[in-house]
């Protein structure tokens, strides 16, 4: 599954610098799902996550761990490791 497409123009309010994103999932098939969590809904990554950031200028993101992975907290720590200390930080089980 690909991932949604960018927005095709700039929003009409800008995001006020230093903007945060409070809550977000990542997902990859690298990670293996919990037999109890909730199937991945499909790849959603760091990268694209980065693109999007810059679409809508925000400049911070929590992390926050699905119930995909249970108490597995590797993909939700690699992802916050992958956009960087200055602009992601991670909640996880």
């Amino acid at each position: 599954m690909s991932p949604p497409p960018l927005p095709s123009r700039v929003p009409r309010l800008a995001a006020p610098a230093g903007s945060c994103d409070t809550h977000m999932h990542f997902y990859s098939a690298h990670y293996p799902r919990h037999p109890d969590g909730l199937p991945p809904p499909g790849d959603a990554r760091p990268v694209e996550y980065r693109a999007l950031m810059a679409a809508l200028g925000i400049g911070r993101v929590v992390v926050v761990q699905p119930n995909a992975y249970g108490d597995d907290n590797r993909c939700t720590l690699d992802a916050a490791a992958e956009l960087g200390p200055e602009r992601a930080r991670a909640g996880c089980a």
